[in-house]
């Protein structure tokens, strides 16, 4: 479990205080989020690389975030048999499909990312561990250790986006490969690989000729 700054833990007992204030949960704040380890994925070097391996590809605009725990082994909801340990909070990321290059995605589409998000929508992530554990506290949520894809609401992202077992889909690779906000569309990611071009752009010069006219977001 991390420490925090003292700076930050006010800032934590401030936020959380005043959530706190704005609904009817009795906050613990004593604790910090449950970090787990980091997932390890494959990196992409070539846009047909992504392409190739992902189920969907689209650009999308995240309309709204909720909330539920699932059972980390099957990725659906826990029965009887599923132990407490694999009862994991789950974030469910709304969006709405702006254009489709690989799926035939349309209208408005939800995936799933392992973990609770830090510091927003506190009370329903809350309330949605209630569900399975009586009185829960932020200890409680569990959140990704470097959370690189979180992704804001109103916020548009190209987004590449892998099947599970379970029917549910998720972002292939969350590590800054397969959420790409379109307004640096040519800045590559952290490994110096893939950009939002490079990524439209193997779909067809004139999908890329169509974002960059702005006909798309």
């Amino acid at each position: 479990m991390k420490i925090k700054s003292i700076a930050a833990v006010l800032a934590a007992v401030l936020m959380l205080s005043a959530c706190s204030e704005m609904t009817d949960i009795d906050w613990d704040i004593s604790g910090d989020y449950l970090s787990f380890f980091t997932f390890q994925y494959e990196v992409y070097e070539t846009p047909d690389e992504l392409a190739d391996a992902a189920d969907m590809v689209f650009i999308g605009k995240v309309k709204s975030l909720s909330f539920e725990v699932l059972d980390f082994r099957t990725g659906l909801p826990p029965t009887a048999q599923t132990e407490e340990h694999d009862k994991m909070l789950y974030t469910n990321y709304t969006v709405e499909i702006l254009k489709s290059y690989k799926g035939n995605a349309s209208g408005t589409f939800t995936f799933k990312e392992y973990g609770g998000i830090r510091d927003r929508h506190i009370d329903e992530q809350i309330i949605a561990l209630s569900k399975v554990k009586e009185h829960p506290t932020i200890s409680d949520i569990s959140v990704a250790e470097d959370e690189n894809y979180i992704l804001e609401e109103e916020h548009t992202y190209l987004l590449s986006l892998h099947k599970l077992d379970s029917g549910s889909f998720c972002l292939l690779n969350p590590d800054k490969q397969s959420a790409f906000p379109v307004e640096n569309a040519e800045e590559k990611d952290q490994y110096g690989y893939l950009s939002v071009k490079d990524v439209i752009s193997y779909f067809g010069e004139d999908k890329w000729n169509e974002f960059k006219a702005g006909n798309i977001t």
